[in-house]
Order: structure tokens, then C-alpha cells, then sequence
């Protein structure tokens, strides 16, 4: 299956997938702002479960899901070298 992967315009890191590239199936109540295509990918190429993406798209039309970075804020010692003796 080829999917179409959207992203929220105002919601980073909320993502649809859908089996068309216009995007009308993905839920407008779900992102306040627009949904923008980011790419086409085949089956084998994507980050998330084909096999949930399929059900879900072949029941409602559209997939959801985060994706995103999460970081840890912390202190980074100086290496020894570079403290003073």
C-alpha cells in the first residue's frame, strides 16, 4: 500500500496517513490548522505500523499519530582536558 503522510500546520508533531494525496479524508477537528503533505511512502519504508495504518485507513479513511524528539536537559561536564589545573 502506498500512504500519504501529512503533518498538522500547527501541531508539529501530530501526523496523518491516508491512501489518497489530497488529503480530504484526514479529520479537520483534529489539527486546528491545515494539514500539509510531507511525502508519499511505500509499505516497507515507514515508520509506524502498516498493519494498524491499513485497518484504520480502510475503516475511517486516515491514520494518526505523533512523532517527534524527545530531549533531556542536563549539565555536560568539561572534559578533563579542558578544566583548569
Amino acid at each position: 500500500m502506498t500512504f500519504y503522510i501529512f503533518r498538522c500546520s500547527k501541531d508539529r508533531s501530530l501526523y496523518g496517513a491516508t491512501d489518497e494525496p489530497s488529503g480530504v479524508k484526514l479529520p479537520k477537528d483534529a489539527c486546528s490548522g491545515d494539514w500539509e503533505l510531507q511525502r508519499k511512502v511505500q509499505e516497507s519504508r515507514i515508520g509506524f505500523s502498516a498493519t494498524k495504518a491499513e485497518q484504520d485507513i480502510q475503516k475511517q479513511g486516515y491514520y494518526l499519530f505523533r512523532a517527534g524528539v524527545k530531549a533531556e536537559v542536563g549539565v555536560i561536564a568539561k572534559p578533563p582536558a579542558a578544566r583548569k589545573k
